[in-house]
């Protein structure tokens, strides 16, 4: 695989994970404006008690969730060093998953907002 497909490869695979990731920001966002969302304990609840519904979310994404999907990144990258192929795909299939995830939650808060 040369250069310019694993760039490539590497681009959707993020951008899958950042539309993921939006969908599932904004229908969160969205269902607590209604008071109809909730979030889990202990993680983002609490922060969101601290700080406010949405000034926690925020926090919550900006502080724990993005930068644990970078950390993923990276150390799947670091633990296949050895083989910079292998190391490719486990990051784009971890991204790939995190987005399917974000999507599987998004699915499930449009049940309620659609009520």
């Amino acid at each position: 695989m040369n250069m310019i497909e694993k760039i490539n490869n590497k681009t959707i695979a993020l951008g899958f994970c950042a539309f993921g990731r939006a969908l599932d920001l904004s229908t969160t966002w969205v269902g607590l404006e209604r008071s109809i969302a909730e979030e889990i304990k202990p993680g983002a609840l609490h922060i969101m008690q601290i700080m406010g519904d949405h000034k926690g979310l925020i926090c919550y994404e900006a502080l724990i969730t993005t930068p644990l999907i970078f950390l993923g990144c990276k150390y799947l990258n670091n633990k296949l060093r050895s083989d910079k192929s292998k190391a490719t795909t486990a990051e784009n299939l971890f991204l790939y998953g995190i987005g399917a995830i974000s999507l599987i939650v998004t699915n499930h808060n449009l049940q309620y907002l659609l009520r």
